[in-house]
């Protein structure tokens, strides 16, 4: 299980599930195809996809050029919350 430390808030189980959804809705607001945003973020579009699904939380690596290519902060992104702008 995959964790990340959240001001004042200790550790935080990150929620693959919800990391998926926020992905999904951000790409497909840019009508993005999944190799669209990995040609983007450098992530596979394969494991873009298991992100999409909640079979997977991102690695940081990952996470990182997701929140860059999808314009949205890396804790929104990861914790959810506010408008991750």
């Amino acid at each position: 299980m995959l964790y990340a430390k959240s001001k004042g808030k200790g550790r935080v189980k990150l929620n693959a599930k919800a990391i998926g959804a926020r992905v999904l809705a951000l790409r497909k607001q840019r009508n993005w195809r999944q190799v669209d945003l990995a040609d983007a973020s450098g992530v596979h579009a394969g494991v873009i996809g298991r992100i999409e699904l909640g079979l997977r939380t991102p690695s940081l690596r990952a996470a990182i050029g997701l929140s860059i290519s999808l314009r949205r902060k890396l804790e929104w992104l990861l914790l959810g919350g506010g408008g991750g702008s």
